[in-house]
């Protein structure tokens, strides 16, 4: 007889249910998708590893931790699961009865997506598979990725949403206008980061500043410029405290130039220099002097490059983050120059190029500086956001891992009842300077204590609730702990749901790829 099955994810396994009237009504866990048999055992295909199972609805049919992949194939059709990781961008992922959805909040905002269903890739070889749900239309996705608007003073800034990669920074050496501080190096960014589209405009830095410092003037979407790097800093800080205590900070210089070149290699993102032209670039076209002709332009006037972004190229030029470096020719993962000893000499890097300079100084891979207190009309800024629930990466999992285990295995060894917060207090003191105990939170009723270790990259932009450490120990008493029965660590609480199974929240979720039919059932599946 043939019988229709519930596939769902509860926790970390997965189930067959027997589809009946109150089946649905009843259900604990998230509904995966149907699928149809008329035999008590199925093919199950775990990343290409082929087992048969028996159709049993108390028991789990496998385990969804670490797989890829996942087939059920019951002799009329084939059920083909897929795993979602929860995206660098969001906050949490969560399955109810109908969608996944993934959710992060922004200055305020709660922004939420929801996962669009069908097609028969595999979802990481998908650019984007999420659609905004949010009624305020304040992000979403186009043809460019992930957006979302900030609204800063009543003033709307858009930010694209970089995903973090290796690229080749600098210049080849037959690159026309190539200097020679710009050696060609291979750069890893571990940390995504959100990039505002354009630079910060009059009108924005009026809103935040008080006051519009610019030379060129007559129209508020213009670039603000006559800006120093100093100013600039000011002005994220401030920035920063509107909008609730957001990290808010230039750009680095690798951070810069990986979003100009957009996953190119050129001189410039659409091409080399025989296809720049006026139309896509606000530049000095004739190698002399302007004579008072050249001025800044609104931005948005030019094309933006294939990340979403504007004047990327020329316009105005733009401060980095940077203290000034002569030469970067070493292969680096997430640089930043920050030397101290060289905080005296004020330079610091300016990139991009601007209207009054010749092509070779709007390439992706050219670099300039100035002095920390320079107010030019050429020179703008662009602002970046941190990602603040990016995951801790796995070296840094493992590194805090490696000091808080031993702190806890002594605690565990030991007969005396101790508080947690001098618990937490020997975790957070064992850890490096960039790794670092957010809060212990004590849970009584399971008594329980989870150390939540906050993960601050280079750049300065923390990475929260990143990894907990979860003793379970003796529950003597309010505050207090006893012995120490068990530990372990995870990259935040993986697993967990409500206890009424109505909604689960995870870390990854399996997504129904395709069904296949079989016209015939399989030889042995009766």
């Amino acid at each position: 007889m043939t019988q229709r099955y519930l596939v769902t994810q509860v926790g970390e396994y997965l189930y067959l249910a027997l589809d009946t009237d109150t089946s649905q009504s009843l259900m604990i866990g998230s509904l995966l998708g149907e699928t149809v048999t008329n035999s008590n055992v199925v093919r199950l295909q775990v990343d290409g590893i082929e087992t048969l199972q028996p159709v049993q609805t108390e028991k789990p049919l496998c385990s969804v931790v670490g797989v890829s992949v996942i087939q059920i194939d019951t002799g009329l059709e084939r059920l083909v699961l897929g795993m979602e990781a929860i995206p660098a961008w969001a906050q949490k992922i969560k399955r109810d009865r109908y969608d996944l959805k993934a959710m992060f909040p922004i200055a305020g905002q709660k922004h939420r997506f929801r996962w669009q269903s069908g097609g028969t890739d595999h979802p990481s070889t998908q650019r984007c598979c999420w659609e905004s749900v949010d009624e305020n239309q304040r992000s979403g996705v186009d043809q460019y990725g992930l957006y979302i608007d900030v609204h800063i003073k009543k003033v709307t800034q858009r930010f694209r949403w970089i995903e973090s990669g290796t690229f080749m920074m600098g210049a080849p050496e037959g690159e026309v206008g190539r200097s020679a501080n710009e050696k060609k190096h291979q750069v890893t960014l571990t940390q995504s980061f959100w990039l505002a589209d354009t630079t910060v405009t009059q009108e924005l830095w009026e809103a935040v500043m008080g006051e519009n410092v610019s030379w060129f003037g007559g129209n508020p979407s213009l670039p603000v410029e006559s800006v120093s790097w100093e100013d600039c800093q000011e002005f994220s800080i401030k920035t920063s405290r509107i909008l609730s205590g957001l990290a808010v900070s230039l750009p680095t210089e690798a951070q810069w130039e990986y979003a100009c070149r957009a996953g190119t290699s050129t001189a410039f993102s659409f091409g080399q220099e025989g296809d720049l032209s006026v139309e896509k670039v606000n530049y000095n076209v004739g190698n002399e002097s302007l004579g008072g002709k050249g001025k800044t332009k609104i931005v948005k006037s030019h094309p933006p490059n294939q990340w979403g972004l504007y004047e990327m190229h020329g316009n105005v030029d733009e401060w980095c983050q940077d203290i000034w470096a002569e030469n970067l020719e070493k292969k680096a993962i997430d640089p930043i120059s920050t030397d101290s000893f060289k905080r005296d000499n004020y330079w610091y890097v300016i990139k991009g190029g601007a209207w009054e300079h010749q092509a070779k100084d709007c390439r992706s891979a050219n670099r300039r500086r100035d002095i920390k207190t320079a107010r030019l009309p050429g020179i703008g800024v662009r602002l970046v956001l941190g990602n603040s629930f990016g995951r801790i990466p796995t070296e840094q999992a493992l590194q805090v891992a490696a000091f808080a285990l031993p702190i806890l295995i002594k605690f565990a060894d030991s007969k005396e009842t101790i508080t947690y917060g001098v618990l937490a207090k020997s975790v957070r003191d064992s850890l490096p300077e960039n790794v670092y105990a957010q809060q212990a939170h004590y849970r009584n009723v399971r008594s329980s204590l989870d150390v939540i270790a906050k993960y601050t990259n280079k750049i300065g932009f923390p990475d929260i609730t990143s990894l907990v450490v979860n003793a379970q120990t003796g529950s003597p008493g309010e505050g207090y702990l006893g012995k120490l029965e068990e530990f372990r660590v995870t990259q935040r609480l993986v697993f967990k749901q409500d206890w009424l199974g109505i909604e689960a929240d995870f870390d990854a979720y399996l997504l129904k790829l395709e069904v296949v039919s079989h016209s015939e059932s399989i030889t042995g599946m009766k």
